[in-house]
């Protein structure tokens, strides 16, 4: 009877280990879809920014191709780091 018993207690702390595990790969996959999402997010952001940029470089250079006035342009003694 005693055997019966502790067997069982085996089994419960097989079955509680189990759902330990199935519980924490939830929370895993839960993290992954997470981080997965906040990539994207942050992918889709840094596309704007790059097209931004691009749009303003090509303006400069358009501009200064076009022999364009730039004496209104910063010397770069002037840049302050951020």
């Amino acid at each position: 009877m005693k055997e019966l018993y502790q067997g069982q207690g085996r089994i419960l702390r097989v079955e509680n280990s189990q759902e330990e595990v199935k519980s924490r790969i939830d929370r895993v996959e839960s993290l992954v879809d997470r981080l997965t999402d906040d990539t994207k997010d942050f992918i889709r952001h840094l596309y704007e920014v790059v097209a931004e940029l691009t749009a303003k470089v090509t303006l400069l250079a358009t501009t200064l191709n076009a022999g364009g006035n730039n004496t209104h342009t910063i010397p770069p003694q002037s840049f302050r780091a951020l």
